[in-house]
């Protein structure tokens, strides 16, 4: 009992310390407001014009089709390529020596 007694009592000091009274507002006090990435005061003067992008005009992307299928057409024959015979290399690792 004694604990609880002592912990509210510690709220309510510390309740009275930081609701205290600081005398009357700042009548002239700005209240910002967040607005786009940056703070202004929002009913002071408009946004800049030089913060608002440039719009973007991008070319569209190509569509792609599908190739239609092609009928009565002989399948694609596969041929080896023929071997390439390099100049023999007498001598050392290939100086020419």
């Amino acid at each position: 009992m004694k604990i609880t007694g002592l912990f509210v009592t510690l709220l309510v000091v510390l309740a009275a310390l930081f609701t205290g009274s600081n005398g009357d507002p700042e009548p002239h006090f700005k209240k910002f407001k967040k607005a786009a990435k940056y703070s202004r005061p929002v009913y002071y003067r408009p946004a800049p014009v030089y913060h608002r992008p440039a719009p973007v005009y991008h070319k569209p992307a190509p569509v792609y089709h599908k190739p239609a299928p092609v009928y009565h057409k002989p399948a694609p024959v596969y041929h080896k390529p023929a071997p390439v015979y390099h100049r023999p290399v007498y001598g050392g690792h290939g100086h020419g020596w």
